[in-house]
């Protein structure tokens, strides 16, 4: 298989401008992530037995908004 035929995917990221965008919506996606963990953390914090209870509250409290605003 040819190095090129690897890179092909790439070639959008020559323009400068969606190359910027690509990397802004990774890092978001990222943030979202850590986001995500540090959720599941803090509700083992609050209480280890309970801890799949409060997930189980907490996560459709956070996406709910995200459903309810899209069109």
């Amino acid at each position: 298989m040819k190095l090129s035929k690897l890179l092909e995917p790439f070639q959008a990221l020559r323009n400068r401008l969606f190359a910027k965008l690509y990397l802004a919506q990774t890092i978001s996606l990222l943030g979202d992530a850590f986001t995500w963990v540090g959720l599941a953390l803090l509700a083992y914090q609050f209480g280890e037995e309970r801890a799949a209870v409060i997930l189980a509250t907490a996560d459709p409290a956070q996406i709910h908004p995200v459903y309810r605003i899209k069109p």
